[in-house]
């Protein structure tokens, strides 16, 4: 049986995550009740962190969405990253770099809070994950043949 390729560069993406990152993906329990006095946080968990706080709250979500107004950003949502859902991980950076200005502005975001070095660091790795984004959805289709593509989109 040959293995899904999409599934298996999921795997990958998820290992690079794991050994260049330090960073594993967390359920939202799992970051909402985490000790974090202790512990330096790398950027992606902060970030999921920054976005579970922020919509945890209905007044938190709003004073977002004020945020974005204020600034003339579109009104949109933070993305969390889902283990299951295949390049959600990128869709979360992607929508994180495109409302950078106004989760720098909200308050109260304690240890989910990203520096100028950090936003430069989500940007930096945004377009290798896109990438990935990119070759998973060409070689993961159900109503076209796949296996042609596979070292082409590779």
């Amino acid at each position: 049986m040959i293995p899904c390729i999409g599934h298996v560069l999921k795997l990958a993406v998820q290992d690079v995550f794991k050994v260049a990152f330090k960073s594993d993906t967390l359920t939202q329990s799992e970051l909402v009740s985490y000790n974090t006095d202790d512990v330096e946080y790398d950027v992606l968990s902060r970030l999921r962190r920054g976005i579970v706080f922020i919509r945890s709250s209905p007044q938190r979500r709003q004073q977002f969405r004020h945020i974005l107004a204020a600034e003339s950003l579109p009104s949109l949502e933070l993305i969390l990253d889902v283990p299951i859902r295949w390049n959600s991980t990128a869709d979360m950076i992607q929508r994180a770099l495109q409302l950078q200005k106004a989760y720098d502005k909200m308050s109260d975001l304690e240890n989910a809070k990203l520096a100028h070095k950090d936003w430069h660091f989500l940007a930096a790795i945004s377009p290798l994950f896109a990438r990935f984004k990119m070759c998973t959805e060409a070689l993961s289709g159900s109503k076209y043949a796949t296996m042609s593509r596979v070292l082409l989109t590779l």
